[in-house]
């Protein structure tokens, strides 16, 4: 795996560049990737277990199925990417930011999205089960204080059975 090292801005530590790889299907435990660049990347399939990547930017990248377990997205960029289908499962993403990201089918179990922001993305079927929500936007709305909303929210209230109109006898039209 190549790996170039460039300066984002003077004084700042190098930043590990990975351009064109090809990671598809990988196992990768016990990995950091702090800080560093993935470009036009192929993780479809591949599985992170026990990972820092906090403050990694991914741009054009597929990881379509991959599966990312106890891994630390903290600070993270992610632009035009596909995690269609992807698990994440005990997954922290405080802070960071997806742009024109596709989520399709993806699971996120246990994840931390607290103050993630959301823009363009496809969140078709994804399944969120117990997460951490707090600050969570989506194309500029906090998700937390719409859930809020809504359960403070009167309900529609159902007129009594006695009220409601009968259908019972009623004729079918003819064709």
């Amino acid at each position: 795996m190549a790996a170039k090292k460039k300066a984002t801005n003077p004084g700042a530590p190098p930043q590990k560049v990975f351009e064109g790889e090809d990671l598809g299907e990988a196992l990768m435990t016990d990995v950091s990737l702090r800080g560093a660049r993935l470009e036009d990347v192929d993780l479809t399939n591949a599985f992170l277990h026990d990972a820092s990547l906090a403050g990694i930017e991914i741009d054009d990248a597929d990881a379509r199925g991959a599966r990312f377990h106890n891994v630390a997205f903290e600070d993270a960029s992610f632009d035009d990417v596909s995690f269609r289908g992807a698990t994440f499962q005990n997954a922290a993403f405080e802070s960071a930011t997806f742009e024109d990201v596709d989520l399709h089918g993806a699971t996120l179990r246990n994840a931390n999205l607290a103050g993630a922001h959301l823009i363009d993305v496809d969140l078709r079927n994804v399944v969120i089960e117990d997460a951490a929500i707090e600050g969570l936007t989506i194309d500029g709305f906090r998700i937390d204080e719409l859930i809020a909303a809504a359960k403070q929210a009167p309900k529609a209230k159902q007129p009594p059975a006695g009220d409601r109109p009968s259908t019972k006898g009623a004729k079918k039209p003819r064709g």
